[in-house]
């Protein structure tokens, strides 16, 4: 028997909404069904678990009415709507609208609209709205909280809020709240000249949804800095995997004041900016196991042991737990990659507290097998005078790493 070739990942996460309908208006056929021996009733409920468990459903302005039909179906018969458990819902089809403008597609489907009649999603787990362009209002919130009640995971994908309020209401509509993620995110319907942080009085925020896992990949200074301010004043959350970008010192300043009330629970930190490391402090994550950083960018005029960010963040690591660091490197050459500070950086993983560190990654773009060699040029050369808690050829590794591969999950 010839061995079952798996599909990539591009074509089992995200199947277009057609195919499936395509395939199961077959089944619903009663003479397909006679014909074929395999498929009976319960076989036919139980495939749709297992299709709809995993990939993605793509809700879009150029397939929105089709999709409603569906959902018009599931009020008097059966249909896939009950057993989808990832839904992606955004205004696609055109290009993506610019900050602080109105679109005049017709095309476009607003959220108020259309939100109130998706209806009967049972099994949404995992949440994601893009493309919000300031057409939500407290109508979205409670199309979410009547018609997404069970979602566990939201993300938020290029959305502009007219309102801080919207947001604060959308996330307290989903009681089972735990995994967020934001990205391309404003408020005040993106006005440049409105910082987020004179936006509203924390005391009169409302606390923030206990979450396990935060990822706030954004590109406002004053958002991020405003975020984290606005969860460290209501106090900790049992939050475990943090993922965010280091824009400046002060939303530094913010980040670590949040990771002094809820680092303690935190096991693993991703960094997606690597821009600036002053006054970021991992040392509250006492129970950190991994760490993550890219994307460290090397130039020519860079001189020898100028690139310290590595060094500075690992250097605050205080959790004996760690057990994995990767980083990504930009090196346009390998021999750009002598500017990291590799004697600082091994001074500061001779501590005790690294004798658990399984790996320590290097990931690369491209010249893989140069740079590889590079590195354990530069590494050999400089723990030959330290003396490290582990073996260091059985630790520093050099692997291949892209974002069309890896599509931003690391």
């Amino acid at each position: 028997m010839t061995a079952t070739v798996p599909l990539s990942t591009n074509t089992t996460d995200l199947i277009p909404l057609e195919i499936y309908e395509h395939i199961i208006s077959f089944l619903d056929d009663r003479s397909s069904l006679k014909s074929c021996s395999l498929t009976c009733k319960s076989w036919h409920l139980t495939s749709w678990k297992l299709l709809f468990g995993e990939c993605a459903i793509l809700i879009h302005r150029n397939n929105i009415d089709k999709f409603l039909e569906i959902v018009e179906r599931d009020a008097h018969s059966v249909t896939i709507i009950r057993f989808i458990r990832k839904l992606r819902i955004e205004q696609g089809g055109s290009p993506r609208v610019p900050l602080g403008e109105q679109t005049s597609d017709s095309g476009t489907f607003r959220y108020d609209e259309y939100l109130p009649r998706l209806v009967g999603f049972l099994s949404v787990r995992n949440l994601r709205l893009g493309w919000i362009r300031g057409d939500t209002t407290s109508i979205t919130a409670d199309s979410l909280r009547t018609n997404f009640g069970a979602v566990t995971t939201l993300e938020l994908n290029s959305v502009i809020f007219s309102s801080h309020v919207h947001f604060f209401d959308m996330l307290h509509a989903l009681p089972q709240l735990a995994v967020l993620g934001l990205s391309g995110f404003h408020f005040n319907s993106g006005r440049s000249g409105d910082d987020a942080r004179n936006a509203v009085a924390l005391d009169e925020t409302p606390k923030p949804p206990q979450l396990q896992e935060l990822y706030c990949n954004v590109s406002g200074e004053d958002i991020e800095d405003f975020l984290f301010t606005w969860i460290a004043y209501h106090g900790p959350i049992p939050v475990r995997v943090l993922a965010v970008g280091l824009l400046s010192q002060q939303c530094n300043s913010s980040i670590s004041r949040f990771l002094t009330s809820s680092g303690p629970t935190i096991e693993t930190v991703k960094i997606w900016e690597a821009a600036v490391s002053e006054d970021f402090d991992l040392s509250p994550c006492t129970s950190l196991r991994t760490l993550r950083m890219g994307w460290v960018h090397f130039e020519p005029a860079f001189p020898e042991g100028s690139v310290t960010f590595v060094t500075d963040i690992v250097r605050t690591v205080t959790s004996p737990f760690i057990n994995e660091i990767t980083v990504i490197l930009v090196p346009l050459e390998e021999i750009h990659l002598r500017a990291l500070d590799w004697e600082a950086l091994l001074y500061v993983l001779q501590r005790p507290l690294f004798k658990n560190l399984q790996r320590f990654c290097f990931a690369v773009e491209h010249d893989e097998v140069k740079i590889t060699r590079e590195l354990e040029t530069i590494i050999t050369s400089a723990a030959a005078s330290e003396t490290l808690p582990f073996e260091p050829k059985d630790v520093f590794q050099v692997v291949g790493w892209s974002v069309s591969v890896n599509r931003g999950q690391w």
